[in-house]
C-alpha cells in the first residue's frame, strides 16, 4: 500500500476533514430489482476466488468520477480492508476532487476491488441459490446475469444475458470484460434483496 499509494493518513482529525469534503451522496436510492430469485439452501462451497494485480487482464478503462471513488471505500470496507487502507482511498479521493487525477496505481487497486466485491457476492449467490449441474459444476440463472462455479476446478464465470462473459476465471487465471460499475450496483442490490430473505426465512425458522 505504501509503495502504491504513499504514506498512510494517521491523524484522524485529518482523515475526518478529508470526509467531510467530500460532497455529500444521496441517503435514499432506488436499487434496480434483484437479478436473482429462488428459496434460500444452506451455503455449501469453495470460498470466492480473489484475484492479484498480475491476474487482471482486459480491464476496460472507464471515466472516474468522484462517486466512482466513494463506492470503492465502501467495497473496501465490504471486503474488510483495513482502516489504513480505507483512509488512503479518502484521501485519494479528496486529491481527485481538486485535480482531476488518479494514478494508475489507484485505479489498478480500485479495479481488483470491485472484481473481488463481485466475486465475493457471487459467491454467496451461488452457496444460497445454486442448482448441481450434470458435470458437477453448481449454476445460478439470474434474470440479467448468469453464474457458474466449479468447485472441484475452482472455475468461475459470471455472464450476462446477452452472452458477454464478464468475469472467468480458469487454472487460477482471472479474465475481466465490461466490469463497470452498473455492474457492482446490480451484485450490491442483489446481495442486499438475499441477506432480506435470508433474515426472514431465519425468523421465520425461529418462530415456528
Amino acid at each position: 500500500m505504501t509503495l502504491k499509494f504513499g504514506q498512510v493518513i494517521e491523524s484522524g482529525s485529518e482523515y475526518e476533514k478529508n470526509v467531510r469534503s467530500l460532497p455529500d451522496r444521496p441517503k435514499h436510492l432506488n436499487p434496480p430489482q434483484p437479478q436473482f430469485m429462488a428459496s434460500p439452501q444452506i451455503p455449501q462451497s469453495q470460498p470466492p476466488p480473489q484475484t492479484s494485480t498480475t491476474e487482471l487482464k482486459a480491464v476496460p478503462r472507464q471515466p472516474i468520477t468522484i462517486e466512482n471513488l466513494r463506492v470503492w471505500w465502501q467495497t473496501a470496507n465490504h471486503l474488510g480492508k483495513p482502516e489504513p487502507y480505507k483512509e488512503r482511498i479518502a484521501e485519494i479521493a479528496s486529491q481527485f476532487k481538486a485535480t482531476g487525477q488518479l494514478s494508475p496505481q489507484a485505479m489498478e487497486a480500485m479495479q481488483k476491488d470491485t472484481v473481488n466485491r463481485i466475486a465475493q457476492i457471487a459467491h454467496k449467490i451461488v452457496s444460497t441459490l445454486g442448482q448441481q449441474q450434470p458435470d458437477g459444476s453448481t449454476r445460478v440463472q439470474g434474470k440479467i446475469y448468469d453464474i457458474t462455479f466449479n468447485a472441484h476446478q475452482k472455475d468461475w464465470a459470471i455472464a450476462h444475458k446477452n452472452g458477454d462473459v464478464i468475469l472467468d476465471v480458469k487454472s487460477q487465471q482471472v479474465q475481466i470484460n465490461k466490469v463497470t460499475p452498473k455492474i457492482l450496483q446490480d451484485f450490491e442490490s442483489v446481495n442486499n434483496k438475499l441477506d432480506e430473505v435470508l433474515a426472514k426465512d431465519r425468523m421465520q425458522g425461529i418462530q415456528r
